[in-house]
């Protein structure tokens, strides 16, 4: 081995040792113990964040609805459609649940008083203020004002009458503005990123009584974009969904598989970055970057390489892969190569086909499910009748 190949060796040892170090650092920190929350249904479980599919259907749907008002508003008159934005702030500290139902109460009333209302609403934890905790000096605590609503219409509705139907509801004070902080007019652009940034608000704002909670929601809107018609294409899924071809892969549970795939990633990127093949791979790993991994390193890349047929112990990879054009061969082309075919227009296709396939199939399995506690449930009726 050359000396050149010895440097790129240690580069690629201390590259590998940074990536594990930075990544057993992102787990999120805890929030302080002075923070106090607004009143949550569920204390003890962890704060959250949005992920980013939702954070993208959320944009997705929101451009479309603002898109479809302003047609709308072009046909009914000659004026230029105004976003205006609204904010409904509680009038105490409430939990979800009763927020959410003082929510639906209003817009049940707004339903009634303007027909076809409509709208794309974001829930939102006010953070408070500081203050320092009567008879123990120098210790601060924050305390939250509650939830907000932040919610887009399609139309022109009069304050006062949304102002009328939120106390009505108990639900609080609701203010509206067309406006942005600068005076000038909202736009498409500007409302959605105002309205995603309470999304990707962090762990004290979004906290541990949201978690499992509906942040955003199209209310009378059919044009919803859903987080599952989403399709994210990266290296680690591709990686993943290799992986899965293995037997043994698929007895783990979910958070073992991830991190497999993780460290295949990582050995994915070493094929690519290192020409000296497998003996290079377990020269990094006699250094020591390799050595805690959860599979063996050999193991991951006879999986990841892309696949000779003829010396290949997967036998199934010209089955499994024979959508694929008849330049990567119809057997597994390497992570590389098929994540590049993945961004093609081809296949961009077939991968929503398969995610509308594979969305097709969980929705037949519920069906089925709730048809057999339906028959379980009048079986037990039958039994308990004299």
């Amino acid at each position: 081995m050359t000396k050149n190949e010895q440097l790129s060796l240690g580069d690629w040892a201390k590259r590998l040792k940074l990536e594990k170090q930075q990544e057993s650092a992102r787990a999120s920190a805890p929030a302080p113990e002075t923070l106090q929350r607004y009143p949550a249904e569920r204390p003890s479980s962890a704060p959250r964040q949005t992920s980013y599919r939702s954070n993208l259907a959320f944009k997705r749907t929101l451009e479309a609805y603002l898109a479809e008002a302003e047609q709308a508003a072009k046909k009914r008159t000659s004026g230029k459609f105004v976003i205006r934005m609204w904010t409904v702030t509680a009038v105490e500290a409430l939990p979800y649940t009763l927020f959410m139902r003082r929510w639906n109460d209003f817009v049940r009333f707004a339903k009634r008083q303007f027909p076809g209302f409509s709208c794309i609403r974001v829930v939102e934890v006010h953070p408070g203020e500081d203050y320092e905790i009567p008879g123990q000096p120098g210790r601060w605590d924050t305390i939250s004002h509650g939830l907000h609503m932040h919610f887009v219409a399609d139309k022109y509705y009069p304050q006062g009458q949304m102002q009328h139907l939120a106390t009505r509801a108990n639900l609080g004070h609701v203010s509206v503005s067309g406006k942005m902080g600068d005076g000038k007019r909202h736009t498409v652009a500007s409302v959605t990123n105002y309205l995603s940034k309470y999304l990707r608000k962090g762990l004290h704002e979004n906290s541990a009584g949201l978690r499992g909670r509906q942040l955003w929601a199209a209310v009378n809107y059919s044009g919803s974009v859903g987080v599952r018609d989403i399709v994210t294409i990266s290296r680690w899924s591709v990686v993943f969904h290799r992986l899965s071809t293995d037997m043994d892969f698929c007895f783990y549970g979910f958070k073992m598989r991830a991190k497999i795939a993780y460290e295949g990633e990582i050995l994915s990127r070493l094929v690519e970055g290192l020409s000296g093949g497998l003996p290079a791979v377990l020269a990094i790993q006699s250094s020591g970057a390799l050595r805690d991994w959860t599979w063996p390193v050999e193991k991951l890349w006879r999986l990841l390489r892309p696949s000779v047929h003829a010396h290949s112990r997967y036998h199934e990879d010209r089955k499994q892969y024979s959508y694929l054009p008849a330049s990567l061969g119809g057997t597994w082309p390497g992570v590389t190569n098929y994540l590049e075919w993945l961004q093609s227009p081809e296949g961009r296709e077939w991968a929503l086909a398969q995610n509308t396939l594979r969305i097709e199939a969980d929705r037949q399995r519920q069906r089925e499910r709730r048809r057999e506690l339906a028959q379980e449930k009048k079986r037990k009726l039958a039994e308990t009748k004299p």
